[in-house]
């Protein structure tokens, strides 16, 4: 089934000597598209927007480990199964590019890390592999 969609993001991030704190704001919108093939038509029924605000601290360990802490609060304003959630997680991470003592530790990480969505009556636990990167 069709649907559209688009957003925004902003980001806005403060250096505390080695840590640095930044704070995340996204805006989404979802639309559903009816679909009609001869006699049949398909609506997908969707029409939300979604509201995402969150802070996180990166705190490096030595020289080539980085350990980050979040909280995300999500919130849809339209009808939905629940209004809002908490994503709150931490992970760590290896530099795996650039020198060891380079500034601010701008490269790539090889990350591990756990996460949990918090809501009313539900709560989803997650743990996740992977790679992040600071430009």
């Amino acid at each position: 089934l069709f649907a559209a969609s688009g957003g925004a993001n902003s980001m806005l991030a403060y250096d505390f000597g080695r840590c640095t704190l930044s704070m995340g704001n996204h805006f989404s919108l979802y639309e559903g598209v009816p679909l009609t093939i001869e006699s049949y038509t398909f609506d997908p029924g969707v029409s939300q927007q979604i509201l995402k605000n969150g802070l996180k601290l990166d705190v490096p360990i030595g020289r080539r480990w980085i350990f980050d802490v979040y909280g995300i609060h999500t919130k849809f304003l339209n009808s939905a199964a629940i209004d809002q959630y908490m994503t709150v997680g931490g992970e760590i991470g290896y530099r795996l590019l650039g020198k060891a003592d380079a500034a601010k530790k701008k490269s790539g990480y090889l990350k591990f890390g756990v996460y949990a969505d918090v809501g009313k009556n539900f709560t989803s636990a997650h743990a996740q592999f992977g790679t992040g990167w600071k430009f």
